[in-house]
């Protein structure tokens, strides 16, 4: 399991996981306020168990950008977001990632932000450790 983000109040926290045995991911986005504040990324490694209902499947051969699956560029102002298109800004947002110097984590490549089917897009119900 991959926790993307910190653990800032009302905030999506994208996860990853994959299932290395029959090879597809499950993808779903945690709310930071019902994660217990004494847990930190550590807590979201290794194997747990999901429930919750799945919102989409996706195939084999297929992929699908996190920053739209999880609607990130929904949370800019209205008027950023009417003075470029959508497309636009994304990839103003990805060239900015390529671009980060190493002292910031970057660069990160463009691969980081793409979930590859096949795969499992979940609405999370409770998430439980072993």
């Amino acid at each position: 399991m991959e926790l993307l983000g910190g653990t800032q109040e009302d905030k999506d926290i994208p996860m990853i996981a994959l299932d290395e045995d029959d090879g597809f991911s499950v993808v779903f986005s945690a709310k930071s306020s019902f994660i217990d504040p004494g847990c930190s990324e550590e807590d979201f490694v290794g194997e747990m168990t999901v429930f919750g209902k799945v919102s989409r499947i996706l195939p084999a051969n297929s992929t699908i950008d996190l920053i739209d699956l999880l609607g990130l560029l929904k949370s800019l102002p209205r008027r950023m977001r009417r003075a470029r298109s959508i497309e636009d800004l994304k990839r103003t947002l990805l060239h900015g990632f390529e671009d980060l110097p190493e002292s910031l984590g970057g660069p990160i490549d463009r691969e980081e932000f793409t979930v590859h089917g096949p795969a499992i897009i979940l609405s999370p119900v409770a998430v439980y450790t072993l």
